[in-house]
């Protein structure tokens, strides 16, 4: 079951500088920045939820 992760956490990372993401203990991205979605290509930094380093386009393996 996935986990939700608080809208403060949210605009924690959404404002921080640079590229910021986190994962749950599976390794699977519970959100990033548009920053970070930016620099791996994806056209929404949201479409990282849920997937895995493996599961990018970019080369972050």
């Amino acid at each position: 079951m996935p986990v939700d992760l608080s809208t403060e956490l949210q605009k924690f990372f959404d404002v921080a500088p640079g590229c910021w993401g986190c994962k749950d203990e599976n390794s699977s991205f519970l959100y990033a920045n548009e920053a970070y979605g930016r620099l791996i290509g994806l056209s929404s930094h949201l479409d990282v939820i849920g997937r895995s380093d493996y599961d990018m386009p970019g080369r972050t393996v």
